[in-house]
């Protein structure tokens, strides 16, 4: 036997769950090892510290209980993986946009003469932009996010969904008061 064979043993011996001749090939090798012997006189002795705890009973529920938060946990993450496919699908979008856009840029540059398509590009722009930000906090939001779910997370996450709604408002109403006045100029 050799000695990482005889340390899961020890544990093993423990928890009583060794046959008789594993017990009979450890107690060889523990005659044999004084380092593996020495980590037996350990776990003798963590033993014996517990050897007249009593035990408590479970309190009603806890298995439900913990079946509950772990469903809870899968739902969310669900959720979240829905969410990041929106975002990447958006990605894909935005930038088979900007594809076509720089392959098609001859033609674009006669339409953006026209006030409607000047304010579709700019808007664009402004979402692809806003979208490139978002992804990248998310990024940041989600590693976090995976980790641990407590409710200052969740708290701070809702707190920064609002941020971003109101930060993604600003920046497309000041867009289009800046293409307004774009527009009125060009006249």
């Amino acid at each position: 036997m050799r000695c990482q064979e005889a340390s899961s043993a020890m544990s093993l011996k423990m928890d009583q769950r060794l046959s008789e001749s594993e017990e009979r090939e450890l107690t060889e090798h523990l005659a044999s090892c004084p380092a593996c012997a020495e980590e037996q006189a350990r776990y003798i002795g963590i033993e014996s510290l517990f050897a007249d705890a009593r035990w408590l009973p479970v309190p009603g529920g806890f298995s439900q209980h913990v079946m509950r938060r772990i469903h809870q946990r899968r739902t969310r993450l669900a959720v979240l993986r829905g969410f990041l496919a929106v975002v990447i699908f958006g990605l894909v979008a935005v930038g088979t946009l900007a594809l076509l856009t720089s392959l098609l840029n001859p033609v674009f540059q006669q339409l953006v003469r026209y006030p409607f398509f000047a304010w579709l590009v700019t808007t664009g722009e402004g979402i692809a932009a806003v979208l490139r930000t978002v992804v990248y906090a998310l990024r940041l939001v989600l590693s976090t996010v995976l980790n641990s779910l407590t409710p200052y997370v969740v708290g701070y996450l809702a707190l920064a969904a609002l941020l971003l709604l109101a930060w993604t408002r600003t920046v497309v109403l000041s867009r289009r008061s800046s293409g307004m006045i774009l527009q009125n100029n060009s006249r």
